[in-house]
Protein backbone atom coordinates (compact mmCIF):
# COMPACT_ATOMS: atom_id res chain seq x y z
CA UNK A 1 0.00 0.00 0.00
CA UNK A 2 3.12 2.50 0.89
CA UNK A 3 3.82 1.65 -2.10
CA UNK A 4 0.86 2.41 -4.20
CA UNK A 5 0.90 5.91 -2.19
CA UNK A 6 4.71 6.69 -3.18
CA UNK A 7 3.94 6.11 -7.01
CA UNK A 8 0.79 8.33 -7.30
CA UNK A 9 2.61 11.05 -5.40
CA UNK A 10 5.24 10.99 -7.73
CA UNK A 11 2.93 11.48 -10.85
CA UNK A 12 1.20 14.66 -9.54
CA UNK A 13 3.04 17.70 -9.87
CA UNK A 14 4.48 19.26 -6.42
CA UNK A 15 6.66 21.76 -4.74
CA UNK A 16 9.69 20.43 -3.43
CA UNK A 17 9.81 23.29 -0.86
CA UNK A 18 6.45 22.08 0.72
CA UNK A 19 6.44 18.68 0.67
CA UNK A 20 9.83 18.93 2.36
CA UNK A 21 8.18 21.63 4.93
CA UNK A 22 5.21 18.57 5.64
CA UNK A 23 7.59 16.00 5.95
CA UNK A 24 9.51 17.63 9.09
CA UNK A 25 6.79 18.78 10.18
CA UNK A 26 5.81 16.55 13.59
CA UNK A 27 2.21 15.52 14.22
CA UNK A 28 1.38 12.88 16.46
CA UNK A 29 -1.26 11.79 14.07
CA UNK A 30 0.14 9.84 11.46
CA UNK A 31 -2.91 10.03 9.45
CA UNK A 32 -3.33 13.77 9.42
CA UNK A 33 0.14 13.58 8.25
CA UNK A 34 -0.34 12.05 5.30
CA UNK A 35 -2.90 14.52 4.33
CA UNK A 36 -0.93 17.35 4.85
CA UNK A 37 2.00 15.61 2.89
CA UNK A 38 -0.80 14.56 -0.22
CA UNK A 39 -1.56 18.22 0.12
CA UNK A 40 2.05 19.61 -0.32
CA UNK A 41 2.66 17.13 -3.03
CA UNK A 42 -0.20 19.18 -4.70
CA UNK A 43 0.78 22.44 -3.83
CA UNK A 44 1.36 24.84 -7.12
CA UNK A 45 4.31 26.80 -6.21
CA UNK A 46 2.90 29.33 -9.31
CA UNK A 47 -0.92 30.09 -7.63
CA UNK A 48 0.62 29.24 -3.98
CA UNK A 49 -2.25 26.78 -3.29
CA UNK A 50 -2.85 23.34 -3.67
CA UNK A 51 -6.50 21.85 -4.83
CA UNK A 52 -6.74 18.15 -4.55
CA UNK A 53 -10.27 17.16 -4.29
CA UNK A 54 -11.36 15.05 -0.71
CA UNK A 55 -12.06 12.34 -3.13
CA UNK A 56 -8.61 12.31 -4.40
CA UNK A 57 -7.06 12.89 -0.61
CA UNK A 58 -9.08 9.58 0.28
CA UNK A 59 -7.59 7.54 -2.41
CA UNK A 60 -4.57 8.20 -1.64
CA UNK A 61 -4.47 7.96 2.13
CA UNK A 62 -7.00 4.77 1.92
CA UNK A 63 -9.50 6.95 4.30
CA UNK A 64 -13.03 7.51 4.24
CA UNK A 65 -14.34 10.70 3.13
CA UNK A 66 -15.49 11.38 6.96
CA UNK A 67 -12.07 10.82 8.00
CA UNK A 68 -10.43 12.91 5.41
CA UNK A 69 -12.76 15.85 6.35
CA UNK A 70 -11.64 15.76 10.14
CA UNK A 71 -7.73 15.21 9.58
CA UNK A 72 -8.41 18.74 8.03
CA UNK A 73 -9.94 20.34 10.27
CA UNK A 74 -7.87 18.73 12.40
CA UNK A 75 -5.07 20.54 10.62
CA UNK A 76 -6.64 24.15 9.86
CA UNK A 77 -7.01 24.01 13.81
CA UNK A 78 -3.39 23.59 14.12
CA UNK A 79 -2.87 26.70 11.59
CA UNK A 80 -1.06 24.21 9.08
CA UNK A 81 -3.31 24.54 6.35
CA UNK A 82 -6.30 27.26 5.66
CA UNK A 83 -9.07 26.14 3.25
CA UNK A 84 -10.71 28.52 1.24
CA UNK A 85 -14.05 27.18 -0.46
CA UNK A 86 -14.64 27.21 -3.72
CA UNK A 87 -18.20 26.79 -5.70
CA UNK A 88 -18.43 24.03 -7.85
CA UNK A 89 -15.02 23.65 -7.49
CA UNK A 90 -12.61 21.72 -4.92
CA UNK A 91 -11.21 23.64 -2.22
CA UNK A 92 -8.02 25.09 -2.01
CA UNK A 93 -5.52 24.64 0.43
CA UNK A 94 -2.57 27.12 1.47
CA UNK A 95 0.02 25.86 3.41
CA UNK A 96 1.49 27.78 5.86
CA UNK A 97 5.19 26.62 5.81
CA UNK A 98 6.44 30.12 4.80
CA UNK A 99 5.67 31.62 8.14
CA UNK A 100 6.75 30.07 11.50
CA UNK A 101 3.64 28.28 12.99
CA UNK A 102 3.38 28.33 17.20
CA UNK A 103 0.49 25.85 17.90
CA UNK A 104 -0.51 23.96 21.00
CA UNK A 105 -1.11 20.76 20.87
CA UNK A 106 -2.73 17.88 22.46
CA UNK A 107 -0.74 14.43 22.87
CA UNK A 108 -3.03 11.41 21.89
CA UNK A 109 -1.71 9.48 24.92
CA UNK A 110 -2.36 12.32 27.73
CA UNK A 111 -3.70 15.23 28.53
CA UNK A 112 0.31 17.47 28.24
CA UNK A 113 0.41 19.93 25.44
CA UNK A 114 2.94 19.38 22.83
CA UNK A 115 4.14 23.09 21.28
CA UNK A 116 4.97 22.61 17.64
CA UNK A 117 7.39 25.58 16.99
CA UNK A 118 8.60 27.23 13.96
CA UNK A 119 8.98 25.25 10.92
CA UNK A 120 12.32 25.81 9.35
CA UNK A 121 14.07 23.60 6.06
CA UNK A 122 17.34 21.98 6.81
CA UNK A 123 20.42 23.29 5.59
CA UNK A 124 22.36 21.23 2.91
CA UNK A 125 24.16 18.25 4.58
CA UNK A 126 28.48 19.30 4.01
CA UNK A 127 29.91 16.43 3.24
CA UNK A 128 33.27 18.03 3.13
CA UNK A 129 32.92 19.70 7.01
CA UNK A 130 36.05 19.12 9.22
CA UNK A 131 37.70 18.48 5.95
CA UNK A 132 40.38 19.99 4.03
CA UNK A 133 40.20 20.30 0.43
CA UNK A 134 43.23 18.95 -1.78
CA UNK A 135 42.94 22.38 -3.71
CA UNK A 136 43.28 24.31 -1.07
CA UNK A 137 46.46 22.51 1.03
CA UNK A 138 49.74 23.40 1.17
CA UNK A 139 52.54 21.10 2.42
CA UNK A 140 54.04 21.66 5.69
CA UNK A 141 57.95 21.87 6.47
CA UNK A 142 57.31 18.66 7.98
CA UNK A 143 55.53 17.35 5.24
CA UNK A 144 58.37 18.56 2.97
CA UNK A 145 61.36 16.49 5.11
CA UNK A 146 59.49 13.51 5.29
CA UNK A 147 59.19 13.43 1.28
CA UNK A 148 63.07 14.44 1.15
CA UNK A 149 63.77 11.74 3.62
CA UNK A 150 61.74 8.91 1.71
CA UNK A 151 63.39 9.87 -1.78
CA UNK A 152 60.73 12.22 -2.95
CA UNK A 153 61.02 15.81 -4.40
CA UNK A 154 58.41 17.27 -2.44
CA UNK A 155 57.34 20.20 -5.58
CA UNK A 156 57.19 16.89 -7.91
CA UNK A 157 54.91 15.44 -5.73
CA UNK A 158 52.57 18.58 -4.63
CA UNK A 159 52.20 19.06 -8.79
CA UNK A 160 51.21 15.71 -9.48
CA UNK A 161 48.50 15.80 -6.89
CA UNK A 162 47.42 19.06 -7.74
CA UNK A 163 47.30 17.63 -11.52
CA UNK A 164 44.97 14.96 -9.80
CA UNK A 165 42.35 16.72 -8.05
CA UNK A 166 42.15 19.44 -10.79
CA UNK A 167 41.44 16.18 -13.14
CA UNK A 168 38.59 15.02 -10.96
CA UNK A 169 36.57 18.40 -10.73
CA UNK A 170 38.90 19.67 -7.12
CA UNK A 171 35.81 18.11 -4.62
CA UNK A 172 38.59 15.53 -3.28
CA UNK A 173 39.12 15.98 0.42
CA UNK A 174 39.97 14.83 3.31
CA UNK A 175 40.46 14.94 7.09
CA UNK A 176 44.27 14.44 7.80
CA UNK A 177 45.83 15.77 4.56
CA UNK A 178 49.20 14.58 6.15
CA UNK A 179 48.70 11.39 5.76
CA UNK A 180 47.03 11.69 2.32
CA UNK A 181 50.12 13.22 1.58
CA UNK A 182 52.57 10.36 3.11
CA UNK A 183 50.24 7.65 1.42
CA UNK A 184 50.88 9.35 -1.84
CA UNK A 185 54.28 9.25 -1.34
CA UNK A 186 54.08 5.63 -0.75
CA UNK A 187 52.63 4.73 -3.79
CA UNK A 188 54.33 6.60 -6.00
CA UNK A 189 57.62 4.59 -4.69
CA UNK A 190 55.50 1.68 -5.53
CA UNK A 191 54.70 2.57 -9.22
CA UNK A 192 58.22 3.40 -9.71
CA UNK A 193 60.29 0.29 -11.61
CA UNK A 194 62.80 -1.22 -10.20
CA UNK A 195 66.65 -0.62 -10.83
CA UNK A 196 67.62 -3.30 -13.58
CA UNK A 197 70.05 -5.98 -11.95
CA UNK A 198 73.17 -7.58 -13.89
CA UNK A 199 72.10 -10.38 -14.83
CA UNK A 200 74.77 -13.80 -14.50
CA UNK A 201 74.90 -16.04 -17.50
CA UNK A 202 73.87 -19.76 -15.91
CA UNK A 203 76.15 -22.58 -17.10
CA UNK A 204 74.60 -24.53 -19.97
CA UNK A 205 72.82 -27.24 -18.90
CA UNK A 206 73.81 -29.54 -21.59
CA UNK A 207 77.81 -28.36 -21.59
CA UNK A 208 76.93 -29.23 -17.48
CA UNK A 209 76.14 -32.71 -18.24
CA UNK A 210 78.81 -32.96 -20.98
CA UNK A 211 81.37 -32.49 -18.01
CA UNK A 212 80.24 -34.71 -15.66
CA UNK A 213 79.61 -37.50 -17.98
CA UNK A 214 83.58 -36.74 -19.10
CA UNK A 215 84.29 -37.19 -15.35
CA UNK A 216 82.83 -40.35 -14.73
CA UNK A 217 84.16 -41.68 -17.90
CA UNK A 218 87.87 -41.44 -16.19
CA UNK A 219 86.48 -44.13 -13.44
CA UNK A 220 84.53 -46.90 -15.65
CA UNK A 221 86.48 -50.14 -17.00
CA UNK A 222 87.19 -50.65 -20.32
CA UNK A 223 84.01 -52.42 -21.14
CA UNK A 224 81.71 -49.92 -19.43
CA UNK A 225 84.00 -47.53 -21.39
CA UNK A 226 82.97 -49.25 -24.59
CA UNK A 227 79.64 -49.50 -23.86
CA UNK A 228 78.92 -46.01 -23.00
CA UNK A 229 81.05 -44.92 -26.33
CA UNK A 230 78.25 -47.15 -28.23
CA UNK A 231 75.41 -45.59 -26.99
CA UNK A 232 76.85 -41.88 -25.60
CA UNK A 233 76.96 -39.71 -28.45
CA UNK A 234 78.12 -37.15 -26.18
CA UNK A 235 81.29 -39.34 -25.38
CA UNK A 236 81.70 -40.33 -28.75
CA UNK A 237 82.10 -37.19 -30.30
CA UNK A 238 84.28 -36.52 -27.01
CA UNK A 239 86.43 -39.10 -27.53
CA UNK A 240 86.36 -39.31 -31.58
CA UNK A 241 88.26 -35.81 -31.19
CA UNK A 242 90.63 -36.62 -28.94
CA UNK A 243 91.86 -39.18 -30.97
CA UNK A 244 92.18 -36.94 -33.90
CA UNK A 245 94.05 -34.43 -32.28
CA UNK A 246 96.61 -37.43 -30.79
CA UNK A 247 96.89 -38.32 -34.91
CA UNK A 248 98.01 -34.96 -35.60
CA UNK A 249 100.54 -34.98 -33.33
Amino acid sequence: MVLDIWRVLMRCPMSIKALDWAMETPLKDPLAKLVLICIANHHNPSHGYAWPSVGHLCHITGASDATVRRKLKQLEELGLITRKHRAGRSTSYFLQFDTPVTQTVLSHRQDTPVTVTGITLKEPLNKNKGKTKVSDWTPSDADKQWAADNGADWQDILTSIKLWSKQNGDKAAYVDMSAFWQNWIRGDKSRKPASKQISVAKPDKHETSAKLMLARWETLTPSQKSDWYNRNPVIRAHIDRQNKSAEKV
